[in-house]
């Protein structure tokens, strides 16, 4: 291991811990003294590892109440929270972070744990960790307190560094949502930036119960948490021709009266989004096709029936035949890959919303 540099910044500032408005940054760096600056910042002092002081990371920072989500990325480093720093400046904090890609290794408390893209793990800043990462990773973390965590203590020390599987649904639940607040550039008025705290402390409950629990139980989300994963649910399942708004509820152990009322307090339902979800889907496949006669092909791709009924909801959308839109942005020169096209080391926040099933912007 070459050169390494320990450095200690600003935590948080008092308003951000208090609940106060949103705060987000980006930085880039270049230099391995600069990246271990930027994640003191961010997280806490740490000390970064590398073969030599050329290193890459960006990272996009934004703070919600006393919550703080970060996506980042480097090149490859080892990251370490040394037990003299945690004994100097404590902080009961735990980080669950989401592997966009690239893999890595991480110990605390004896536990050593793989992580692959997809995957994720749980780290208490209190405690000294290391954590190593391969070239081209990139994660999602979010900093929580731990009494946001609705588990206690004991339980908590035993799943430290341990393995989130990639496949589990309630990670990839949360790993949307966190993505989704990225995209939002507006002020939060008070009550929705304590509802958005209230929903992700109780996302990152769902992914920490079967770990506690065990992999059979499987908590009972409420409110928000229920749109969020019910999001998730339609766009992972949106094609096939079958999916109904029962078939949503039950995934979800609720009602459909039930699923309803907690859409309807976002400003939409869940029919509404599933066709919205089906008609993004088709915008994408019709800028990819030239051939007028796949639009039947395409209404069926994305989960609709027939194509008069495609037809008549994607003009209700974008005002024009589906056609007509496609000959509109053929014209432009619009192309998919072009409308979020990544920043960098960071991924767009639009494609990790939507995911990567082959068919997301």
């Amino acid at each position: 291991m070459g050169e390494r540099s320990e450095q200690s910044g600003a935590a948080p500032s008092s308003e951000a811990a208090s609940g106060g408005p949103v705060e987000d940054f980006r930085v880039d760096v270049s230099c391995r003294d600069e990246w271990a600056d930027l994640l003191a910042r961010a997280y806490v002092p740490l000390r970064v590892d590398t073969d030599d002081d050329a290193l890459l990371g960006s990272l996009r920072d934004r703070t919600i109440g006393d919550l703080a989500i970060s996506q980042v990325a480097s090149t490859r480093a080892t990251v370490s929270r040394t037990g003299r720093s945690a004994a100097v400046d404590p902080r009961e904090v735990y980080m669950m972070s989401m592997f966009v890609r690239g893999s890595g290794t991480i110990v605390q408390d004896g536990r050593l744990a793989h992580f692959t893209g997809g995957g994720g793990f749980l780290v208490a800043s209190d405690r000294p960790y290391s954590m190593r990462f391969g070239e081209g990773n990139e994660l999602l973390a979010l900093r929580v307190p731990a009494h946001h965590l609705q588990v206690n203590e004991r339980a908590l020390r035993k799943i430290t560094s341990s393995a989130i599987p990639k496949g589990l649904v309630s990670l990839q639940v949360l790993r949307r949502h966190l993505a989704g607040l990225f995209l939002v550039s507006d002020p939060m008025p008070s009550d929705v930036l304590e509802n958005q705290c209230a929903i992700t402390s109780e996302l990152v409950h769902a992914v920490l119960h079967p770990m506690v629990y065990g992999e059979r139980s499987r908590p009972l989300l409420s409110g928000g948490a229920i749109s969020a994963g019910a999001q998730w649910f339609i766009e992972q399942h949106h094609t096939d021709r079958d999916l109904t708004i029962e078939r949503i509820a039950r995934e979800f152990m609720v009602s459909r009266r039930h699923l309803e009322n907690q859409f309807e307090r976002f400003g939409t339902a869940p029919a509404s989004y599933l066709r919205r979800v089906r008609l993004h889907h088709a915008s994408l496949l019709l800028r990819r096709s030239a051939q007028r006669g796949q639009i039947a092909e395409i209404a069926t791709r994305v989960g609709f029936k027939d194509s008069n009924t495609f037809g008549r909801a994607f003009r209700r959308e974008y005002g024009l035949t589906p056609d007509q839109w496609r000959r509109q942005e053929l014209a432009r020169g619009v192309t998919p890959r072009a409308e979020h096209r990544p920043s960098g080391l960071l991924t767009h926040p639009h494609r990790l919303v939507w995911g990567e099933p082959g068919w997301g912007p």
